[in-house]
């Protein structure tokens, strides 16, 4: 479903699948960013039961919070994150100037909400 969305598809065909640094949390993502802004998306339910607060997630935290982990690597992996999304993110607008309409930091919200809720097998 994800590959054949309107973003999913000009992702697919600019070989994004190869070239994104999470390419499966991403299409995903990529995929409920679209939905949610649907009137009437078939996947309504599932959205609406979605968190609607992120806070929890390492890369939201607070300055403050943060100083509870001092020395602790999870800091630097906080940060790597970070800027794994923020790549992600670029190399999808660039290749898809559409997608720029969404804003990063809900790229952020749903692609750890999508992280948080997908496993591989």
């Amino acid at each position: 479903m994800a590959f054949a969305s309107p973003v999913g598809k000009k992702m697919y065909e600019k070989g994004l699948r190869q070239r994104l640094i999470s390419p499966k949390h991403s299409f995903l993502c990529t995929f409920i960013m679209q939905e949610r802004r649907k009137p009437e998306s078939e996947w309504q339910i599932y959205i609406d039961i979605l968190p609607k607060c992120y806070t929890n997630f390492p890369i939201f935290f607070t300055d403050e919070e943060k100083k509870w982990l001092q020395g602790s690597p999870f800091l630097d992996q906080i940060e790597e994150k970070l800027v794994d999304i923020k790549a992600d993110y670029d190399t999808i607008c660039k290749e898809v100037p559409e997608f720029a309409q969404f804003p990063i930091q809900e790229y952020k919200e749903i692609r750890m909400m999508v992280s948080s809720r997908i496993f591989g097998v």
